[in-house]
């Protein structure tokens, strides 16, 4: 993914603040926008819509008047252990251009409106806690609307209809189980010595977590020296594939051994599999024929006003 990285840093992103908002959601959200994907686009824009209304009210709290935002999201379906954990990566301008037209944004602007960039100012934990708690809301709502989720936030229909093959694997994907065999339905192997302390979860700066919906936003890149170096390491990141051939290898008895970026909380250091299991996990994150996972959101998407004057590419096309 270096080329997606590359060209969102050399023709998308202007030099501006871009902040990362990672949206987790829960088990069953994850199973429901893996098994239809129209659920995660629509998921992808209430997440989108929601973060750009937070910084539009803000800067208009600040005096900035009526602004606009822009965005990257990228659906990701994967975690550290190939599990099938379908989440949301935003990379979101930290701020608002205003001097838009007033009469709307597909008319053509008067020369006087010269667009101008209002960096959002500090984010406080507060922020995050109440943005996860809307976030939540609007997800629920809608998947309840739907027809999806009933009140008390349980699937509705998924569960009775006989389920097919691909749902089987990626309902063991998500909860990280075997799909068949003498071992199906329990735990794929996890190895790492095992602490002494399981270390207590820490509550992490910037995050915040409401009935099963996490939400962070600590990681941001500014606009000093080396920041777009940042960005693009930051974008490789986001759309990064589900696995590293690096950590991958195969032992004597054919199992599959995928060890993690990083050793987890509880000292795990890998996931073994048996090399049918791992096929179905891969099989599980097979994105849907035409399902784009990377979306443009605001002032950053193709059909919107003035979107030559903010993106990069083409003033640098044109030297």
């Amino acid at each position: 993914m270096a080329e997606v990285s590359a060209h969102l840093v050399d023709h998308v992103f202007p030099e501006v603040p871009v902040r990362q908002w990672v949206l987790s959601l829960p088990h069953r959200v994850r199973y429901l926008l893996a098994r239809h994907p129209d659920l995660a686009w629509e998921v992808r824009g209430i997440f989108a819509r929601a973060v750009h209304s937070f910084y539009v009210r803000r800067a208009r709290s600040e005096g900035h008047g009526s602004g606009r935002c822009g965005s990257v999201v990228q659906i990701q379906r994967h975690d550290s252990a190939i599990r099938l954990d379908v989440h949301l990566h935003g990379l979101f301008l930290d701020g608002v251009y205003t001097g838009f037209d007033s009469r709307g944004l597909r008319r053509r602007p008067s020369p006087r409106c010269r667009l101008r960039f209002h960096r959002a100012k500090y984010l406080a934990q507060r922020d995050v806690e109440w943005m996860v708690r809307h976030i939540q809301a609007l997800v629920f709502g809608h998947l309840r609307r739907r027809g999806f989720l009933d009140d008390e936030a349980a699937l509705v229909g998924e569960c009775e209809d006989a389920p097919s093959e691909l749902a089987t694997h990626q309902a063991a994907a998500v909860q990280g189980l075997i799909p068949f065999g003498q071992r199906a339905g329990q735990r794929a192997t996890l190895f790492g010595e095992e602490p002494e302390v399981v270390s207590p979860r820490l509550s992490k700066k910037l995050c915040a977590d409401h009935e099963g919906y996490s939400l962070h936003a600590a990681v941001r890149v500014g606009t000093g020296t080396g920041s777009r170096e940042r960005l693009e390491r930051l974008a490789r990141y986001v759309t990064r594939p589900p696995f590293a051939q690096d950590r991958l290898s195969v032992t004597r008895d054919g199992s599959i051994v995928y060890r993690f970026r990083k050793p987890w909380r509880n000292g795990k250091l890998a996931v073994v599999m048996d090399s049918m299991t791992f096929l179905s996990r891969l099989a599980a994150q097979v994105r849907p024929r035409r399902a784009h996972v990377l979306s443009y959101f605001g002032v950053l998407s193709a059909g919107a006003s003035r979107r030559d004057e903010i993106v990069p590419g083409s003033a640098r096309d044109d030297e």
